[in-house]
């Protein structure tokens, strides 16, 4: 079995996933973190926390918001703040968004446990962030 990491950068890297997955995310308010994470565990034929799962994406995900939202708001020129102090800033923040996405899906992978579950757990994400 593939651990979690790996495999949702893998799949993260097929091309369109990354514009599909952001279009959920900024659209639907979907986390990828932990959509990847059902995927992942359908994947495998495993079971998961599903619950603990959620909670603990909705604890930690508000620092992973406020890390892409600066980043974003870093994107566009800023004068007087000049262009290449600026980028690298952003640079920094980017690679800090993307280990809080890391540290929270090593996180999520310890809530997965041997299968099959009765229902996949792609379906029970879903139905538990409405």
């Amino acid at each position: 079995m593939t651990a979690f990491w790996p495999w949702a950068v893998k799949r993260y890297a097929r091309p369109g996933a990354a514009e599909a997955l952001l279009s959920l995310q900024d659209a639907h308010g979907v986390n990828v973190p932990l959509l990847l994470w059902a995927l992942w565990l359908d994947a495998h034929g495993l079971d998961g926390d599903v619950e603990a799962a959620v909670d603990l994406t909705r604890r930690f995900s508000p620092a992973v918001d406020a890390l892409r939202a600066a980043r974003r708001a870093l994107k566009a020129s800023a004068p007087p703040i000049k262009d290449g102090p600026r980028k690298a800033l952003r640079r920094r923040v980017k690679a800090l968004e993307l280990e809080s996405e890391r540290l929270l899906m090593l996180a999520l992978e310890r809530f997965a446990h041997p299968g099959p579950a009765a229902e996949t757990a792609l379906a029970r994400v879903l139905r538990a962030r409405t």
